[in-house]
């Protein structure tokens, strides 16, 4: 599969393209270095690349925090600034985080719709 330019920013408001609706929109927080056959999803033990086939093995990655999990942690996921949000893609306590594809990602309006 061609994956599409992603122009994804830390901040960004995304659902995630694979699911069935209702979806829940995240935050991007940030991406790896690594491409996703090299990124390890700790709770699995298994690449980024391996638990989405569907994607490039050289996939950039992004780490993503759903909405409702920023809120509950107190941080308002409009108004973090970028740097905040990329110290929460490397660790935090309060907010769980996901990695990505960022080919699985898809833009949302934030008026309503996905772009």
């Amino acid at each position: 599969m061609t994956e599409p330019v992603r122009l994804l920013q830390p901040g960004a408001r995304v659902v995630d393209r694979d699911r069935d609706a209702p979806r829940s929109e995240a935050v991007v927080l940030g991406f790896h270095s690594e491409p996703a056959d090299e990124v390890t999803i700790d709770a699995l033990g298994e690449t980024v690349a391996k638990v989405n086939p569907g994607y490039a093995p050289n996939a950039r990655v992004a780490a993503v925090a759903f909405v409702d999990s920023l809120r509950a942690a107190g941080i308002e996921p409009d108004g973090a600034p970028a740097d905040v949000l990329e110290e929460l893609s490397h660790s935090s306590d309060d907010v769980t985080i996901y990695d990505f594809p960022a080919a699985r990602l898809e833009s949302v309006d934030r008026r309503g719709g996905q772009q």
